[in-house]
């Protein structure tokens, strides 16, 4: 069961202020307690000193030249050994789904790359500067060339707003050839204003 969430008085607080300095938060606790016959967690004052911004001073980083405790015992238990494979590594040309459902594919030992962008690139090169990739057809898990379209981060957010993507391919295609024609008349407006003005 959790502790109540205790409400400290003025006093309770100034104690913790005028203590805090040099002493671990463990130290602090139990003076604490024994002060005011209470029965807090270290977590709970230390929980206190962060929100409140009570510093001990005390230096907790590792000190250079100061051997860790696991020296020389083998330690830290999930370092592998030298030449050890682990059960979990997975071959090149392996498969995963990620969180978002994009499939990726690992290219090399410690690379992977969506499919669908992999694929593309074999096919017509590293994707421009800029670009990206929609599915014709809205389906993450149909991977083909002919349901991929190249468009700029203009044109993919033109078709998101302006709802031109589909489950239709062709549509989607469609789609996109509207957001590149609006994505050019803005262009060309932007540049005639700016011609306007003298810019």
């Amino acid at each position: 069961m959790s502790k109540r969430m205790h409400r400290y008085t003025s006093e309770e607080g100034a104690f913790i202020r005028a203590h805090a300095k040099g002493i671990t938060s463990e130290e602090l606790t139990a003076l604490f307690n024994k002060h005011f016959a209470l029965n807090l967690t270290a977590q709970q004052i230390r929980s206190y000193k962060h929100n409140k911004h009570i510093l001990s001073g005390i230096d907790c980083r590792f000190k250079l030249g100061r051997n860790p405790t696991y020296k020389g015992k083998g330690w830290p238990p999930t370092h592998f050994k030298k030449g050890n494979i682990p059960g979990n590594r997975r071959e090149v040309g392996s498969e995963r789904v990620d969180v978002d459902g994009y499939t990726k594919i690992k290219v090399s030992e410690h690379k992977w790359l969506p499919k669908h962008k992999a694929i593309w690139e074999a096919a017509n090169g590293p994707i421009p500067k800029g670009h990206h990739l929609m599915f014709a057809d809205g389906d993450k898990s149909h991977i083909s060339l002919d349901n991929l379209i190249l468009v700029t981060q203009a044109e993919e957010l033109l078709i998101n707003r302006r709802r031109l993507l589909s489950n239709d391919p062709e549509l989607s295609r469609s789609g996109a050839l509207v957001a590149k024609m609006l994505d050019t008349a803005f262009k060309r407006k932007k540049d005639l204003k700016k011609k306007r003005e003298g810019k």
